[in-house]
């Protein structure tokens, strides 16, 4: 799976590691989460800390093993879907032809 993760996503903490995939479509972002949604997190983060659960930063590294940050799907703050990334930019394409 890592090869078809390295070919979608954009990890905008840790891409062009090798490990997490770096100016793709899907933007993929733990620690420039919205202020509410950080905050909330680390104090979850770190409770669950204090309560002797390990905390963990990149949850895709390969020793990952804890409590982590959510990671998002964001690019300059608002949420980027599957349409966003990939059938927005296509759409002009002479051989693509949305149906519903």
């Amino acid at each position: 799976m890592l090869d078809a993760f390295l070919r979608v996503e954009d990890d905008v903490d840790y891409g062009g590691d090798g490990l997490h995939g770096q100016r793709r479509a899907d933007p993929v972002v733990a620690h420039a989460v919205r202020r509410v949604v950080a905050r909330s997190t680390e104090a979850i983060r770190a409770a669950l800390g204090a309560l002797g659960y390990p905390v963990c930063d990149d949850t895709h590294a390969p020793e990952a093993t804890g409590v982590s940050r959510a990671a998002l799907t964001l690019r300059d703050g608002r949420r980027v879907s599957t349409n966003d990334a990939y059938l927005e930019p296509a759409r002009e394409r002479a051989n693509l032809e949305v149906r519903g």
